[in-house]
């Protein structure tokens, strides 16, 4: 997770892409993707980035974003795509 996420604080870009979220709010605390966050937001994969309505819901947030984003993140350097693959096939064999 270290390796593939970053936390930040919510700017007024961030409410103006994401014009549905009524509870978002400037200087909210967010993860996003850090491969990607220097790309227009609307040139990112989906899930690039979650605001968590507490701390409990951190974990959820980023296995939404392994299972929506991280395969599909341009951004991202193949080695690391490569390997969260890998880690996928071995965790769908049973193995944790």
């Amino acid at each position: 997770r270290g390796q593939v996420l970053e936390v930040f604080r919510a700017s007024a870009e961030d409410l103006m892409v994401r014009n549905n979220s009524k509870s978002l709010h400037v200087g909210q605390v967010g993860v996003r993707c850090r491969f990607c966050a220097h790309v227009a937001a609307r040139a990112r994969a989906p899930r690039s980035s979650a605001f968590p309505s507490s701390i409990a819901q951190i974990y959820q947030s980023f296995t939404m974003m392994l299972r929506e984003h991280f395969g599909r993140c341009s951004a991202m350097p193949q080695p690391l795509q490569d390997q969260l693959e890998a880690l996928r096939k071995e965790n769908l064999q049973g193995a944790r």
